[in-house]
This record gives C-alpha cells, structure tokens and sequence, in this order.
C-alpha cells in the first residue's frame, strides 16, 4: 500500500513549488535561486543550453540530488525530496524514466502498443524526430 499524498493544493495554488532552490557541487554552482510553480493541469519544458542546470533540476525533482538550499512544497507542504522513492510516493518522476511505475502505483495498466514512440523523419523511422 501506497503513502502516496492524494490531498490537493491550496484552491487555485501550485500542486509543485520549488522556492530559492540552489545546488552546488563543491565550488561549482548547477543551480542559483531556482523558482517554479506548477499548477493542476499543466504541462511544462525545461529548455535551455546545455549546462544551463536542466538535468540537475530534474534530478533534485526526483529525488536524486538534494538542494543545497532552498524550499519544495507540494500541495501547501513542505516536502524533503531526499529519495527517487519520496519523490515516487507523491506521483514526482521524470516521465522518460519514471511514468509507467507512477501509472501502477496510482492503480492503472499501460500497456507498451506495437511501435509506440516510433517516430518518422523524412522516411527515415526511428529519427525520434518530428
């Protein structure tokens, strides 16, 4: 059985915020004041140039990396992230490693289909491009 948080946010607020969040790794800074609200429904990109942190947020997400400082509440509430397991338990993982445990924790069947996630560039299948 599951500890997954089912209570939602605050009416109207963020389900995910991440407030002033900042990850060094000895003297080099990933990451500097991050802030990000993520509201019920939406979708969100991370974009940037390479070394720009993406991949170092997405791993204090879940729950790979900690933040050397800063705040993440999810529904209202503070929350330490401080395992990829903490971070699955609130239905927090990134969707190209993570979404089909997610989908079996919250009780639902995905079923891989036959050439699902194929994608076709000028003929060529499997360009992973559109």
């Amino acid at each position: 059985m599951s500890n997954r948080q089912t209570e939602g946010p605050v009416t109207g607020g963020p389900i995910l915020r991440l407030t002033n969040i900042s990850k060094n790794f000895g003297a080099v800074s990933a990451l500097t004041d991050i802030d990000l609200e993520v509201k019920a429904g939406e979708v969100v990109a991370l974009v940037g140039d390479n070394g720009a942190g993406k991949s170092t947020l997405i791993k204090v997400l879940a729950g790979v990396h900690q933040p050397t400082s800063g705040q993440i509440e999810f529904c209202g509430r503070p929350v330490s992230l401080d395992s990829p397991s903490r971070a699955l338990e609130l239905g927090i993982a990134p969707a190209d490693v993570g979404a089909d445990r997610v989908l079996r924790q919250a009780g639902q069947s995905r079923q891989p289909q036959p050439g699902a996630g194929a994608r076709h560039r000028h003929g060529v299948p499997g360009s992973g491009a559109l």
